[in-house]
């Protein structure tokens, strides 16, 4: 029986260290960037606060997929900002891109505030890893020696395509 709950144990630890491996990388030639907005711009806030996502960047810097991790805002509304018809229409934007809402990026009906944080998260994630210079990433383990500051998860690495 100890046998069974340590090989358990053993188990999930190893799955939470591959999970928390895989939630950082950035992104060089051939290479992809996925963070966690709440590490990067944690003080831009929806009505309820901080709307954690998990964003994951192409090759040239564009927005790959991006996925609500967790949010406070009121749930009627919150169908809306996390669902695939308003988290699509950020796919292939980048830096470049403006991210206002009614230009470029539609709101959802009655959670302005909250679509508008989403964007404005986004907006400032790609602004800040842009101005990242691109160091030697086979050294590289820990996001504050790139400049940035994480709150919960400490950890990246290169993932190759």
């Amino acid at each position: 029986m100890r046998r069974k709950i340590f090989l358990i144990s053993l188990i999930f630890i190893a799955v939470i260290i591959g999970i928390s491996a895989n939630l950082y990388s950035r992104r060089e030639e051939g290479k992809e960037y996925t963070f966690n907005t709440k590490d990067i711009a944690p003080e831009i806030k929806g009505l309820g606060g901080h709307i954690e996502m998990l964003v994951r960047l192409n090759k040239n810097g564009s927005i790959k997929d991006v996925k609500v991790l967790s949010h406070n805002e009121s749930p009627e509304y919150a169908i809306g900002i996390t669902g695939p018809e308003f988290l699509g229409q950020f796919k292939g934007k980048d830096v470049n891109d403006a991210f206002v809402i009614g230009r470029d990026i539609d709101a959802v009906t009655g959670a302005t505030i909250s679509s508008k944080a989403v964007a404005d998260i986004l907006k400032a994630c790609l602004e800040r890893i842009a101005k990242i210079p691109s160091p030697n990433l086979a050294n590289l383990t820990r996001l504050e020696k790139i400049g940035l500051k994480p709150r919960e998860a400490k950890y990246y690495r290169v993932i190759d395509e």
